[in-house]
């Protein structure tokens, strides 16, 4: 699905991953930047893959990101 939106994440945007696993967090009450992942119509070729991360704040819209709605099948 890479190409289609860049998909927001919950995960909050951390600049590098030096010590990532004690700063980052999925704590959607915390302000600020979150993770885009995935390269959006609008990203220039190499930008559209999976790998791709990008940032945004989440009071900002734009045409090129979006979400996927995923649903647990499990039982």
């Amino acid at each position: 699905m890479a190409g289609n939106v860049l998909e927001w994440c919950s995960r909050a945007w951390q600049g590098d991953y030096e010590s990532y696993e004690q700063k980052v967090t999925d704590d959607l009450t915390v302000d600020g930047r979150r993770v885009l992942r995935g390269g959006s119509f609008f990203d220039p070729r190499g930008g559209v893959r999976c790998a791709y991360r990008d940032w945004s704040d989440p009071v900002i819209r734009d045409n090129g990101v979006g979400f996927r709605v995923v649903m647990s099948l499990g039982s």
